[in-house]
């Protein structure tokens, strides 16, 4: 599992610098979420960030 990504490459129409940084903790947060169910390959607990 990535400890460190760039958000760029997991975005779609828009770019890291056109959001706050409110919005790109909450897409970090979730992505990192994405990326443990996917490789634990289940659904797991949401934990509030």
């Amino acid at each position: 599992m990535l400890k460190e990504f760039d958000l760029d490459n997991y975005l779609f129409g828009i770019t890291e610098s056109e959001l706050s940084d409110r919005e790109i903790k909450q897409i970090k947060h979730q992505l990192k979420q994405e990326m443990m169910e996917i490789f634990y390959g289940r659904n797991l607990p949401s934990v509030k960030a």
